[in-house]
């Protein structure tokens, strides 16, 4: 298995530091350790953390972050514009309360 990711500008990230990344962003964002440990177990949530966690170590540009964490927060807008969809679902309301949590966070610290 490979266990680095290399990225297009040549930069090297040894898995163990991504998931170091995703574990330090959910501990600052809050998140209880029961609900981290379910979550990141999730390997779609747990790529998505550790995405964001990458993007928010290695962006300088504050205005670029301030840019992607508002779309973020607009895209967790229109997931509750139908939220008696999924009022039935402890699943997925419970990963909106997660990712809301990170990116009001991510907001939070720029």
């Amino acid at each position: 298995m490979q266990s680095t990711i290399t990225n297009k500008s040549g930069i090297i990230l040894d898995i163990t530091r991504a998931n170091s990344l995703a574990s330090e962003l959910v501990i600052n964002a809050k998140i209880s350790r029961p609900v981290r440990r379910k979550k990141l177990s999730i390997s779609t949530i747990h790529d998505i953390t550790t995405t964001l966690a990458i993007y928010d170590t290695f962006i300088e540009s504050e205005t670029m972050k301030k840019r992607r964490y508002k779309e973020l927060q607009e895209l967790l807008k229109r997931a509750q514009r139908e939220k008696e969809l999924y009022a039935q679902n402890d699943e997925i309301i419970s990963v909106y309360r997660y990712f809301n949590q990170i990116t009001n966070y991510l907001i939070e610290t720029l």
